[in-house]
């Protein structure tokens, strides 16, 4: 049975209201196990410096990655000198702070 929406024909069991689509989640499969639960692995003694910056290091990698940067490394070199100068725990909150905001631009 289904239910006359303008020119658009949907199935009664999609349909809360009129033009109000409902989902039902057993249409769809689960997320498999750990697949959003990822984390990055250091391969290099350059990475796993980045990483020990803390929390935000982690996050900003990740989002980055996500947004599809470019000159990561050169962008995470930055970082590991300013940590170098600065609190490294500063650093770490600057780059969780620019992973939550989208801020991954070379300038």
């Amino acid at each position: 049975m289904s239910a006359m929406l303008g020119q658009l024909r949907w199935p009664a069991t999609r349909q809360a209201t009129p033009g109000t689509p409902k989902l039902n989640d057993s249409h769809f499969p689960a997320a498999p196990e750990g697949a959003l639960d990822r984390s990055p692995r250091p391969k290099t003694s350059f990475e796993s410096e980045f990483l020990a910056l803390g929390e935000g290091a982690r996050l900003w990698l990740v989002e980055a990655a996500a947004a599809g940067t470019g000159e990561m490394q050169v962008k995470m070199a930055a970082a590991i000198e300013l940590a170098k100068l600065f609190s490294p725990g500063d650093v770490g909150w600057a780059l969780e702070d620019a992973a939550v905001h989208g801020r991954f631009a070379r300038s």
